[in-house]
C-alpha cells in the first residue's frame, strides 16, 4: 500500500486516510515483542489537522507504556502482584480473628506470653528487614500464589522486592495482631454502627422538623462522646438542631447563617440519616443537608474547593424524585450525599431505583410500578451487573464527576478489545482485570496467526488466499456492535439520571451515546447475523429421532413447540405455556387462545389472540395430546418444563435444551433457532399478498387503524383458518407420536415419571 511520509513522526498518510505507525520495542522474553513488530492504528480523519493532534496523543501515551515496560520486569503484572500481597494480609488477619473466635477462655499469664510472642515475632521480621533475608516469607507468599494458581519465578530480581513488600506486611499483620488482641480498634464493630443507625431511624420521625439541618459528627467523635455520656449520667446532652420542615425550602446559605449549636453536640449516629422522600416542598423536592463527602484519607481538603462544592450545591441543590422507603440502606446513604457520589454508588443506585419500578423521568416525582421493576431485573440485571464491572475496571471507582472525559474515550477503545466469550471459558476471564485478558488474548492471536501462517506456507502449494484465511482463522471474536453499545450507553443513562437529580453538575459520559445512524454505521463493519427464514433444511431437523418416533412421552415439547411455532407462529413462550383450558371450537373448529392470565405472560396487549389450530397439528394428533392432558387433570401441555432462574419462564431452559438438541443431532445453523420459524410462518403469508388485518391478528401484533383495533372481535374463525391453510409445510415424513401405542397413565405413577432434558 502506498504512503507518504508526514513531517510529524509516527504519522503516516494512506490512500484511506491518516494511520498512526510505530515499531514496538524489543523485550527479552516476550516472543511476539520482535524488531519487526509495529503497532498501526487508523485515525479515522483525513484532515491533516486532527491527525497531527491525535498521532501527538498516541505518542505520549506510547511513550509511557514503553517507558513501564522497560522498568516492569516481575514475572506478574503489578495488579496481580498488589492482590497476592492484599491476599496475604487479609488471609493472616481472617486466620487470626477465627481461631480468636472460638478459643476456650486463657489467664493472664497465657495472654502475656501470647503478646511476648507477638514481640519477638516483630522483633525477628525486623531483623529480616535490616539484614534483607527474605526466607521468612517465602513459604507465606507460596501458599498465597499457589491459592491464587500464580507461578512465582524465584529467580528474578523483582520477586526479591516483592519479599521485601511481603515482610513489610507481616510485620505489619503482627502488630495488628497485638492490637486486636488487647481489644484495641480503628472504630466501633460494623455490627455497632448498623444497631445504632437502626435505632436512629426508630427514633426520629420521616417527616422533616423545622429549623435548619445540622450535619452528623464523625464516627469517632460520636462513639467517644457515647462513652461519654454513660460515663456521666448528669451530663446534660443538648439536642441537635432541627432539620427544615416539609413546607420549607431550606438552602446552604441559610443553614450556614443558622447560628450554631452547643459546643460539641452529641451526634447519636455513626452514619447519615436516610432523607426523607415522598413530601411536597416549595419546588417539589425536599432540599438535602449542604454536605459532601470528606476528602481521602491522609489528603486535606482545600478551603476554595470546598467553597466551591458550596456554591455549586447552592445553585443545585439535590432533588430526589423517589419514595426511599423503597431502595436499600445503601441507596439512601448515597443520595444523601450532595457530591462526590462515586462510580459504584451510583450503578448501585440506579440499580436499585430500576428494581423499584421507577421509569426515567428523574427530574420530577415518579409512580412506581412493581411488576415493572421486576421485569426490568429479569431482562437488564444481569447486562448492567456485566457493565458495571468493566467500567470499574477500566476506571477505578472514583467519584463520578471527577472522571476524565479522555479516560472515558480510552475505556470505549479498551472495549471493542473485549473477547466475546469472555468469562465463559477459563482462559477468557478478567481475573487480573480487563486490561490484562486483552493484552493475554492479543499475544495468544498474534502467536497463533503466526503459527497458522508457518503451517499453511510450509505446503509447496499454498496460495494468498490459504495464508489470509489461516490470519482470520487465528481471531479471537471480540464484542459485537449491539453488545458494545449496551454496556457503553449505560454510564451515560446513569450519569443523565445524577444530572437530572442535581447530584452532579457535568455528565463525563455524556460522549457515551451513539444515534441511530452512528449504531448502524458500526454494524455496517461486521458481518451480518440477522434471524432469516427455514428453508429446505428443516427437512434435516424433521429427520432427526424426536420426528421419527423415538419419543419417551406423546407430549415431549421437543416434538411439538417447534412444530406449533412453524405453522402457527407462535413465541416460544407462547407454545410452552399453553394448556388444556386454552383450547376451544367454534362452529366446529379447533382454537387455541394465547392470553396472559396468572402464570402466563403474553410480550404486548396484541399478543392476546384465538388462532385456529393448523389443520396439519391436527393430523398429527395435537388435539388427543390437548385431551390426553385434560383426562389427566394436567395444567399445561408439557407439564415437565421448568422455570428459568433468571427470567423465571419457561423458554430461558427451552431454548437451552432445544438448541443442545440441534447441535447434537447435525441440523443446528446460526440464524436459524426457534424464532426463525414463527419468521418463516410471517413470511408464508406475506407471499399470500392477502389481508394485512388477518395476517396481524395471525402474528399478535398491533392493529394499525381504529377499526381494526376497536371492531375486529366479530372476525370469525372460518377466515382465520382459511388464512392460516396457506402456511404449507411437508410433515409427511414426521411420525406422530400417537401413532405408538403409549401409557397415559404416565403421570399418575410418579415414581415412572421423566423429565425434559435439559442443559
Amino acid at each position: 500500500m502506498a504512503r507518504s511520509r508526514v513531517s510529524q513522526s509516527h504519522l503516516e498518510h494512506r490512500p484511506s486516510g491518516f494511520y498512526w505507525r510505530r515499531r514496538m520495542p524489543v523485550r527479552k522474553g516476550l516472543a511476539f515483542f520482535s524488531e519487526k513488530n509495529f503497532r498501526v492504528f487508523s485515525l479515522r480523519t483525513t484532515s491533516l489537522r486532527d491527525a497531527k493532534t491525535l498521532a501527538n496523543r498516541l505518542t505520549r501515551i506510547s511513550d509511557q507504556v514503553f517507558a513501564a515496560m522497560t522498568e516492569k520486569t516481575m514475572p506478574i503484572a503489578p495488579e496481580l502482584a498488589d492482590r497476592l500481597l492484599t491476599d496475604l494480609a487479609r488471609f493472616e488477619i481472617e486466620c487470626f480473628e477465627r481461631a480468636r473466635a472460638i478459643a476456650p477462655q486463657r489467664c493472664a499469664q497465657a495472654a502475656a506470653f501470647e503478646l511476648q510472642r507477638e514481640a519477638a515475632l516483630q522483633e525477628t521480621l525486623r531483623h529480616a528487614l535490616l539484614l534483607r533475608d527474605r526466607e521468612v516469607c517465602r513459604k507465606p507468599l507460596r501458599h498465597v500464589a499457589a491459592r491464587l494458581g500464580l507461578a512465582l519465578d524465584e529467580e528474578d530480581q523483582d520477586w526479591l522486592s516483592l519479599a521485601i513488600q511481603a515482610t513489610q506486611i507481616l510485620l505489619d499483620v503482627s502488630e495488628e495482631r497485638a492490637r486486636r488482641d488487647q481489644g484495641i480498634y480503628d472504630g466501633p464493630s460494623p455490627v455497632f454502627r448498623s444497631a445504632m443507625a437502626q435505632m436512629r431511624r426508630e427514633a426520629q420521625p420521616r417527616q422533616l422538623s423545622a429549623g435548619p439541618w445540622t450535619p452528623p459528627c464523625d464516627v469517632q467523635t460520636a462513639s467517644a462522646q457515647f462513652a461519654s455520656t454513660h460515663a456521666d449520667a448528669a451530663t446534660v446532652i443538648p439536642n441537635p438542631t432541627p432539620r427544615p420542615h416539609a413546607g420549607q425550602q431550606a438552602t446552604v446559605s441559610e443553614a450556614t447563617a443558622a447560628p450554631s449549636a452547643p459546643a460539641q453536640p452529641v451526634c447519636a449516629a455513626t452514619e447519615t440519616t436516610r432523607p426523607a422522600a415522598g413530601h411536597a416542598a416549595a419546588s417539589a423536592y425536599p432540599a438535602l443537608p449542604p454536605a459532601h463527602s470528606p476528602p481521602p484519607q491522609g489528603q486535606a481538603a482545600s478551603p476554595d474547593k470546598e467553597d466551591e462544592i458550596t456554591r455549586r450545591i447552592a445553585a443545585r441543590p439535590p432533588k430526589i424524585g423517589v419514595n426511599l422507603d423503597t431502595l436499600s440502606d445503601a441507596s439512601c446513604i448515597s443520595l444523601s450525599k450532595p457530591r462526590g457520589i462515586t462510580l459504584r454508588e451510583a450503578y448501585d443506585l440506579y440499580v436499585d431505583i430500576k428494581r423499584a419500578g421507577y421509569g426515567e423521568n428523574f427530574h420530577k416525582h415518579q409512580r412506581r410500578h412493581q411488576p415493572t421493576g421486576v421485569a426490568w431485573e429479569k431482562s437488564s440485571g444481569s447486562k448492567l451487573d456485566v457493565a458495571s464491572r468493566i467500567w470499574l475496571d477500566l476506571l477505578g471507582d472514583l467519584p463520578f464527576e471527577d472522571i476524565a472525559v479522555s479516560d472515558v474515550e480510552d475505556a470505549l477503545d479498551l472495549i471493542w478489545r473485549i473477547p466475546r466469550d469472555h468469562g465463559k471459558t477459563e482462559h477468557l476471564k478478567a481475573t487480573a482485570g480487563y486490561r490484562e485478558l486483552i493484552e493475554r488474548v492479543d499475544a495468544s492471536e498474534i502467536d497463533a496467526a503466526r503459527a497458522q501462517v508457518l503451517r499453511v506456507s510450509s505446503r509447496s502449494n499454498h496460495t494468498n488466499a490459504d495464508l489470509e484465511a489461516a490470519k482470520l482463522g487465528a481471531k479471537v471474536p471480540r464484542l459485537r456492535v449491539d453488545t458494545y453499545l449496551k454496556h457503553c450507553r449505560t454510564p451515560n443513562a446513569i450519569g443523565k439520571m445524577l444530572y437530572a437529580m442535581q447530584m452532579i453538575d457535568t455528565n463525563p459520559f455524556e460522549i457515551c451515546s451513539w444515534t441511530k445512524a452512528e449504531a448502524d454505521g458500526l454494524k455496517r463493519t461486521q458481518d451480518c447475523r440477522a434471524r432469516t427464514s427455514w428453508d429446505d433444511r428443516i427437512t434435516k431437523l424433521f429427520a432427526s429421532p424426536v420426528y421419527q418416533g423415538e419419543t419417551e412421552d406423546p407430549g415431549d415439547p421437543l416434538f411439538w413447540a417447534p412444530l406449533i411455532g412453524r405453522l402457527q407462529g407462535l413465541r416460544m413462550q407462547e407454545s410452552l405455556q399453553l394448556g388444556p383450558k386454552d383450547f376451544g371450537t367454534e362452529d366446529g373448529i379447533d382454537y387455541l387462545w394465547v392470553r396472559n392470565t396468572e402464570g402466563n405472560n403474553v410480550k404486548s396487549e396484541a399478543g392476546e389472540r384465538r388462532l385456529p389450530v393448523h389443520p396439519d397439528l391436527i393430523k398429527l394428533g395435537f388435539m388427543k395430546l390437548v385431551e390426553l392432558r385434560r383426562r389427566q387433570s394436567q395444567t399445561r401441555l408439557f407439564p415437565d418444563l421448568t422455570r428459568g432462574s433468571t427470567k423465571e419462564n419457561f423458554a430461558e431452559n427451552f431454548s437451552k435444551a432445544f438448541g443442545y438438541y440441534r447441535k447434537t443431532h447435525g441440523c443446528y445453523w446460526r440464524g436459524l433457532d426457534f424464532h426463525a420459524l414463527r419468521t418463516s410462518f410471517h413470511g408464508d403469508l406475506l407471499n399470500q399478498d392477502r389481508s394485512d388485518a388477518i395476517r396481524r391478528r395471525l402474528m399478535g401484533h398491533a392493529p394499525q387503524d381504529e377499526g381494526e383495533k376497536s371492531y375486529a372481535q366479530g372476525l370469525k374463525m372460518a377466515p382465520l383458518l382459511e388464512r392460516i391453510r396457506e402456511v404449507s409445510v411437508d410433515t409427511s415424513m414426521i411420525i406422530s407420536p400417537f401413532e405408538m401405542p403409549r401409557e397415559e397413565t404416565r403421570y399418575v405413577d410418579q415414581e415412572r415419571r421423566q423429565h425434559l432434558r435439559v442443559v
